[in-house]
């Protein structure tokens, strides 16, 4: 059997398919602030059109925005493996637990595949050296066995001796995804991400699934792969009793500052906060919804209010989509470095529409960003109003990897 190395976009729709019951929707920690002056890297736009809209509609296309650098990771001649369909159903299962934490009113009718924690995977070959290999898995009880041996289940490397060797790995208790990283060294023909097998009940095999895209120790293959980007304040809507200064704002008793970001994204709000008293904050895709605040009619459950303190500190609001975002305050404090640190799935704009019309060229920027706005592992219907993927979701696939793919 080959190993499918190719876990595309196209092959996780299949495996979303035998997942849901209804039609597959899918398309395809945030580190703390700093300023541009300690780092941020300015996004390049690789392999984007030389001609955009005026109207820049992406932040990830936005020279105002900038990428937070990520952390360095290490990189196996190896790919991750799991049991076919497993990723698609953690990833759903994981989509729909923070969408209940975040949103209101979430009704959710679809079934889907029951994420396991358990799995075998299984390697046979023929090697003509020795070599030692190691491994990596989840958070799991891992247990490796070679030629019917054990090892000791504490340690991830082995040496395996030249000949006919038989790999059997037994995963349970998984924290999330069941899933095997193993680079075999010198005996490459045993590395992960060919020839692989996978069962569930050590009976029946199948071919194991895997993607080239996934060959780090370091991230699993259920984890996040965004990036953060820093959206700046666009524009102040409307003030209160609110003074603006070069850092930030004032804001007295009784004041409210509504401001607009320009960008339609999920993330966080950060600032430093100094002052008495408690500010409160609404956040949403309109400025009628952020100046609502009967809390019956929002989409997404309410930001808890957030207490001052004589000395300034840095705050990171809770996940949230949005564009505005209106804050008001019951006594005196001071608003520095009001910020936008955004959620985005990396992508390249490799299509592209362009016409003599342009106000038809910005509707079809628009609609590029608002489909990549809703790229979160899955496609998400709406990033304000449940962050699930819908049955309707193939429409915006087929879009999405006409744009992006």
């Amino acid at each position: 059997m080959t190993a499918r190395i190719g876990w595309d976009r196209r092959r996780f729709l299949r495996t979303l398919t035998t997942s849901l019951s209804l039609f597959p929707t899918t398309a395809f920690s945030v580190p703390p602030y700093k300023s541009r002056e300690s780092g941020p890297v300015r996004r390049a736009l690789l392999d984007s059109p030389a001609k955009m809209s005026a109207r820049i509609f992406d932040p990830l296309l936005d020279p105002r925005c900038y990428q937070l650098p990520g952390a360095k990771v290490e990189v196996w001649p190896a790919h991750w493996i799991w049991y076919p369909g497993q990723l698609t159903a953690h990833l759903h299962a994981r989509t729909l637990q923070a969408s209940m934490g975040r949103c209101a009113q979430v009704g959710y009718p679809s079934s889907f595949r029951q994420p396991l924690s358990f799995v075998y995977f299984r390697k046979r070959a023929v090697l003509s050296e020795g070599s030692g290999i190691r491994w990596a898995g989840p958070l799991a009880r891992i247990r490796f066995i070679l030629n019917g041996a054990e090892a000791d289940i504490t340690v991830r490397e082995k040496v395996v001796p030249a000949g006919p060797v038989e790999i059997v790995v037994r995963i349970d208790f998984a924290r999330g995804l069941p899933c095997l990283l193993l680079d075999g060294g010198k005996a490459n023909n045993v590395s992960t991400g060919e020839n692989w097998e996978a069962s569930l009940d050590f009976h029946q095999w199948v071919e194991a699934e895997g993607s080239s895209s996934f060959c780090s120790p370091d991230t699993l293959p259920d984890e996040e792969r965004e990036v953060t980007i820093e959206i700046p304040v666009d524009q102040v809507v409307q003030s209160k009793q609110v003074t603006t200064t070069t850092e930030g704002f004032l804001l007295a008793a009784g004041s409210e500052l509504v401001v607009d970001f320009r960008h339609d994204e999920v993330g966080q709000l950060a600032f430093d906060l100094e002052g008495q008293g408690e500010l409160t904050t609404r956040v949403g895709e309109s400025i009628p919804e952020v100046l609502d605040p009967d809390e019956r009619y929002f989409e997404q459950r309410p930001i808890p209010p957030t207490p001052c303190a004589a000395q300034a500190r840095t705050v990171l609001l809770p996940l949230r989509g949005l564009r505005y975002a209106s804050l008001s305050a019951n006594q005196p404090l001071v608003l520095k470095n009001l910020h936008f640190l955004a959620r985005v799935t990396p992508v390249q704009y490799r299509g592209h529409f362009e016409c003599s019309d342009p106000e038809v060229n910005e509707i079809w920027a628009a609609g590029a960003a608002t489909i990549h706005s809703c790229l979160h592992g899955f496609y998400w219907d709406g990033i304000r109003r449940d962050g699930l993927p819908w049955d309707d979701g193939v429409i915006s696939l087929e879009a999405a990897d006409a744009v992006f793919y």
